[in-house]
């Protein structure tokens, strides 16, 4: 059986916790090293907090970007929509310059993939050029309804650029919690030594066994 006494930079949250874990509960049974055990069980609890906060700002932004993809994908239908009704109109002659204004590339090409500010601008483009053009009027209510949800699309688009940077910050904190805890794992093999000196197999029960 090894028993770790010190970890290493690259040590995962999860064994640094196990760790320092055991050595905060076999602390707590000796008055003597009561300082220790404060300072360990404050480490400790930073580290819980911090991870904890990085894990629900993870999943806040994966539930964001779940969101996004749906609207996306009900926007780009949308427009399909408004492209089929616009053809209509025109007797499917896509060279026609009122169905060339609204949509100067086929949406098809245009919008696949993920969301971005090109997309944008070219399904506004389109609801614009439709919306003022009086041979569309008949698909007033279906550029209404894409308007709605570009809208929702883009508060969406927000929220998740906030989620975004709120995991990079819990990222940051969790990585200065981590050093912290494992600086604080660390320096507790030599202070053990100097409060029990000569006592090598009392020092390592304090540490936690891996096989």
């Amino acid at each position: 059986m090894t028993v770790r006494m010190s970890l290493p930079e690259n040590v995962s949250v999860p064994e640094l916790l196990r760790n320092l874990g055991f050595s905060v509960r076999r602390l707590a049974a000796y008055p003597t090293a009561a300082a220790l055990h404060s300072g360990a069980v404050t480490a400790r609890n930073n580290l819980r907090d911090a991870d904890q906060t990085e894990l629900n700002a993870e999943e806040s932004r994966l539930v964001s970007s779940a969101v996004v993809e749906v609207l996306t994908d009900e926007v780009y239908a949308s427009v399909g929509q408004l492209s089929a009704g616009a053809l209509y109109i025109v007797q499917r002659n896509r060279e026609n310059d009122h169905y060339r204004a609204a949509f100067p590339k086929n949406h098809s090409e245009v919008l696949k993939g993920s969301i971005s500010a090109e997309k944008l601008s070219y399904i506004k483009v389109a609801c614009d050029a439709l919306s003022a053009d009086p041979t569309f009027k008949a698909l007033a209510g279906d550029i209404g309804n894409t308007r709605t949800l570009l809208a929702q699309l883009e508060v969406q688009l927000a929220t998740h650029s906030a989620l975004e940077e709120a995991e990079r910050v819990a990222e940051a904190a969790l990585a200065i919690a981590a050093k912290n805890a494992r600086e604080v794992f660390n320096a507790l093999a030599p202070a053990l030594t100097l409060l029990f000196p000569g006592k090598k197999v009392l020092v390592r029960s304090f540490f936690r066994g891996s096989r």
